[in-house]
């Protein structure tokens, strides 16, 4: 009878023990699962499938109202002042600050991007987006356009490898993310001096000293005349 009961036992716990190790299998492949999907590998589609066209193109361009450009600086907001088919297009900086941009700056940005030598491509889904910093782009670039109903095209720069000079960008008209080489031009750190007309920034810095030296005469004086007044006393 004792016998009987403790090879009852020994089933019930070999039972037991197989039912976890099945469960700890099947929690094992399900984590795997999970974890393979957060972490997937980019998804490379051959060059070959893609025929790509760039939005900046020369008529979209020439019809451009304004342009706002999000870096690690900051925020800058710039409007179309007039387009000279001979010397490009010049722009005013309205925001942070109101003045003349640097025109032949914008006119560059417009040639780079235009020029973007493509490396690879690859799907513009949520994992990709997220694996290459794009949810957090380095440099974001919004043109509107006064055409077709004031179309707008996004530019989108995520991560920088500056191992193997190589960056990855979107065109928010378009459902791919594209390999690229690094912009020339350090746009993604580009601050307000760069933005701005260099003589309009020659000229504030002037002013800037013409005022101070101004009051620091005015104090001087004041100070003078205050000091002999009471000297007299």
């Amino acid at each position: 009878m004792f016998s009987k009961n403790q090879h009852t036992v020994k089933h019930v716990l070999k039972t037991y023990k197989s039912a976890w190790l099945l469960s700890l299998l099947i929690i094992i492949i399900v984590s795997s699962t999970l974890i393979s999907e957060i972490f997937q590998a980019p998804k490379v589609v051959s060059v070959k499938y893609i025929n790509f066209v760039n939005p900046l193109d020369d008529n979209f361009i020439s019809n451009i109202s304004s342009i706002e450009i999000t870096n690690r600086v900051g925020t800058f907001k710039f409007e179309k002042t007039n387009s000279n088919p001979g010397n490009g297009q010049t722009y005013a900086l309205i925001f942070p600050k109101k003045a003349p941009a640097n025109s032949l700056m914008i006119n560059e940005i417009f040639n780079e991007l235009k020029n973007l030598k493509l490396k690879k491509n690859y799907i513009k889904d949520q994992i990709n987006w997220n694996n290459f910093s794009l949810d957090n782009p380095s440099l974001k670039i919004v043109f509107k356009s006064y055409s077709n109903n004031n179309k707008e095209i996004v530019f989108n720069m995520g991560v920088i490898n500056t191992i193997d000079n190589n960056t990855y960008v979107n065109f928010s008209v378009q459902n791919f993310i594209f390999q690229t080489d690094i912009l020339k031009k350090p746009l993604e750190s580009y601050g307000i001096a760069d933005f701005v007309d260099g003589k309009m920034l020659s000229s504030d810095i002037a002013n800037t000293n013409i005022s101070t030296n101004i009051n620091t005469k005015i104090n001087t004086k004041i100070n003078t005349k205050i000091n002999t007044k009471i000297s007299i006393h």
